[in-house]
């Protein structure tokens, strides 16, 4: 029994000492404070086996966790293997199909593995022993050493390489630095990827861009960049501007398609003609050429002219055009080839003003001429919204010297009312301007005379704002006139009927025959303290044609057609009483005398001299009355301070507005 309690005694100790360990009372020191404790109590057998149950299970317990430890890095050894495997297996897969070129360097720059794209690329059907060719391989070399050196992990840049067949690749190359453990670099890895087609798309497009699709020639871009350098050489150099004439018509009268093929044919012989010129197109119907030194320019016209004269055949018609060309002599590396292109087309553009196939050489004072008008007529629409342009008004008096009606001028600054009119004809601003100045005009309330230009005088809405106005200012029709542009014939006839019929008055309704036209705007140009000289209203040879005005009387309704009496005047009228009316007209002489009278005799005898277009051209007058007696009126040119200041303007008697005039 005694053994028994021993043996049961011992279990337990054991079983304790397992506790302690399952309890983690498993410290350095565990073991021993807890024998210090018991042992005064237990004898040395039970000590002992509380002493092996503990050993015993702390060795178990650490046989376990070996275990669980063990088949911790196996399993990590198998996922690592795998996924090894398995990226393996991606890269391989990557490299083998991917359309990218890549290859695997050493440190030398020897390839150690390539893809079959990179070969393919290359030229090569299958992977060769040198699958780059020497140079290549030079420079792969070279920029590996570089790359080590700099310590720079990744290049990028566009590469021309080279194909078996000497063909030309373009590629995009990333190069990057493969590193070891140790960190320091064991291979180079590179990504290429043929841009070629890309590379051909570009180059295309930049020639498009400096190309004239038609001709083949450089165009304006293009031909800009070749006249700067040839300006920054310091070279002397000669530009023509060239202008086909009349294109516009073998477009219409042959379509477009003959209209390109005189184009191409233009240029193909600039370019035989001119064969060390370079020759461009710089707009539809626009060359230019740009020809080093100093050559006879005359000669030269002459040669281009000839050249281009020899017809064309399209479509079983013969074609030959002319050229108007502008030149400029420009040397010196402080040129600027804008400036120089824009002189020429300035000075081809004044060339062109005295017809087909001219040529003129740049004119420094005229070209600054020309581009102070242009700033000054570029301006006008900032001006007009402002209110900068403003309506003067100055009076026309009758022979007795009562006020016969006023005239709206137009006044911008220093420029009158011809220049403000033209410079509005040349933007387009015609219209808005005229509408100002007859608003303006009925406005007033007194009887007025305006004078319309081209423009103005062909405006299908011209009737529509005359009535809109009329009615807005309750103004009364008959005291406004206003005077037609002869040279909106026949463009302008329907709006002088319009206005005639619908608003006409037979006290102020004249006709004017066609004869007397050449009279009205030909005469000797009168000067300060000599008699100006008025269209006379006669019977003797007056035929001519064209005149600068004609009036529209906006007070009467009636056109006369009652046969002509034989030795009268067409036009003429008789006022009460059967006396001759009174007739008017203007003269502004800066010097303000009064003329003196001429004889319509007088007139007729002496020879008829061209006056200036640009004085005559906006030139009106008024006839008043129903009939003139048959005898020769006494035409007498009232002078007036006017309203107004500035050079002699004359303003001669001009035809009516009626139908009979054209």
């Amino acid at each position: 029994e005694e053994h028994a309690a021993r043996l049961r005694a011992g279990q337990a100790a054991i079983a304790i000492g397992e506790w302690l360990v399952r309890k983690r009372f498993t410290g350095p020191d565990s073991l021993r404070c807890t024998l210090e404790v018991l042992g005064p109590e237990f004898p040395p057998e039970v000590l002992g086996a509380l002493a092996s149950g503990y050993v015993r299970a702390t060795r178990d317990q650490l046989f376990a966790e070996q275990e669980k430890v063990k088949n911790a890095l196996l399993k990590a050894v198998e996922d690592a293997q795998r996924d090894l495997h398995d990226s393996e297996a991606r890269f391989a897969q990557v490299f083998a199909s991917t359309a990218a070129g890549i290859a695997i360097f050493d440190l030398l720059g020897t390839v150690v593995e390539a893809n079959e794209a990179l070969a393919s690329m290359l030229g090569h059907e299958e992977m060769p022993k040198e699958l780059f060719t020497e140079a290549d391989a030079l420079a792969l070399a070279s920029t590996c050493s570089r790359m080590i050196a700099s310590s720079v992990d990744t290049d990028r840049r566009e590469w021309e390489l080279t194909r078996h067949n000497d063909d030309t690749v373009w590629a995009n190359v990333v190069l990057s630095v493969l590193r070891g453990s140790d960190g320091l670099p064991k291979f180079f890895v590179a990504l290429i990827e043929d841009v070629t087609e890309q590379r051909m798309l570009q180059e295309w497009l930049r020639r498009q861009s400096l190309t004239d699709l038609l001709t083949g020639l450089p165009n304006r871009a293009s031909f800009t960049d070749k006249l700067e350098s040839a300006l920054a050489s310091g070279a002397q150099y000669t530009l023509g501007y060239l202008d086909v004439d009349s294109l516009t018509i073998v477009n219409d009268g042959l379509g477009y398609v003959a209209g390109d093929a005189v184009l191409v044919e233009v240029a193909r012989r600039l370019r035989v003609v001119l064969p060390d010129a370079v020759v461009a197109r710089v707009g539809g119907d626009e060359f230019v050429v740009l020809i080093q030194g100093s050559p006879d320019v005359a000669a030269l016209a002459a040669m281009i002219d000839e050249e281009l004269s020899e017809p064309v055949y399209l479509e079983g018609a013969g074609v030959a055009v002319s050229t108007s060309i502008g030149f400029v002599h420009a040397a010196g590396p402080g040129a600027d080839p804008n400036v120089v292109l824009r002189r020429a087309h300035s000075t081809l553009r004044r060339a062109e003003t005295g017809g087909k196939r001219q040529w003129a050489i740049y004119d420094h004072e005229a070209d600054v001429a020309d581009r102070a008008r242009f700033a000054r007529i570029a301006a006008m629409p900032g001006a007009f919204e402002n209110g900068e342009i403003s309506v003067e008004y100055a009076p026309v008096s009758w022979v007795s010297g009562s006020l016969a009606f006023v005239e709206a001028t137009l006044r911008w600054g220093t420029s009158r009312h011809d220049e403000v009119v033209a410079h509005a004809d040349a933007l387009g601003l015609a219209a808005r301007v005229g509408q100002m100045v007859l608003h303006d005009a009925c406005s007033r309330g007194e009887p007025v005379l305006i004078r319309l230009s081209r423009d103005q005088s062909r405006d299908p809405d011209l009737a529509a704002h005359v009535r809109s106005n009329l009615r807005a200012c309750a103004f009364p029709a008959s005291s406004l006139f206003v005077a037609l542009d002869v040279r909106a014939m026949p463009d302008g006839e329907e709006n002088l009927e319009v206005l005639h019929d619908r608003h006409g008055c037979p006290r102020v309704a004249a006709r004017v025959r066609r004869r007397v036209r050449r009279f009205v705007h030909c005469g000797p140009k009168p000067g300060v303290g000599r008699p100006a000289r008025s269209a006379a209203l006669g019977t003797a040879g007056a035929a001519g044609n064209g005149a600068h005005g004609a009036v529209a009387a906006i007070g009467g309704r009636a056109r006369d057609r009652r046969p002509r009496r034989p030795g009268r005047t067409a036009g003429a009228g008789r006022g009460p009483g059967g006396g001759s009316p009174g007739l008017v007209s203007r003269e502004t002489h800066r010097c303000g005398q009064a003329a003196s009278t001429t004889s319509a005799r007088s007139a007729l005898a002496e020879p008829a001299k061209s006056c200036s277009t640009r004085r005559f051209s906006a030139a009106f007058g008024l006839v008043l009355g129903h009939w003139m007696p048959p005898v020769e009126p006494d035409i007498r040119l009232e002078h007036g301070p006017g309203l107004t200041s500035g050079r002699p303007r004359m303003c001669p008697i001009s035809w009516a507005a009626i139908r009979t005039l054209l």
